[in-house]
């Protein structure tokens, strides 16, 4: 593959990318959030929920990149 094929997956990726954490990446996050927040309710502290939300959130980022690892490899790149 010459370099602009590249560059163009490149873009379309990074395209994939963006679309992921629009519309994926909350559909993934929400229902671990909504637990956490019943749990906040119930008296749990702040820190814990801070940590525990950035674990899930920072987790639905990671699952969307592999999510673009996968379709580079099965595009060759």
């Amino acid at each position: 593959m010459d370099i602009f094929g590249e560059i163009f997956l490149f873009f379309i990726l990074l395209f994939l990318l963006g679309t992921l954490f629009r519309f994926a990446l909350p559909a993934i996050v929400a229902i671990p959030l909504l637990v956490l927040e019943k749990l906040k309710k119930l008296g749990m502290p702040k820190w814990i929920f801070w940590i525990l939300g950035s674990i899930v959130v920072w987790g639905g980022v990671v699952g969307c990149l592999f999510v673009i690892a996968y379709v580079a490899e099965f595009f060759g790149l």
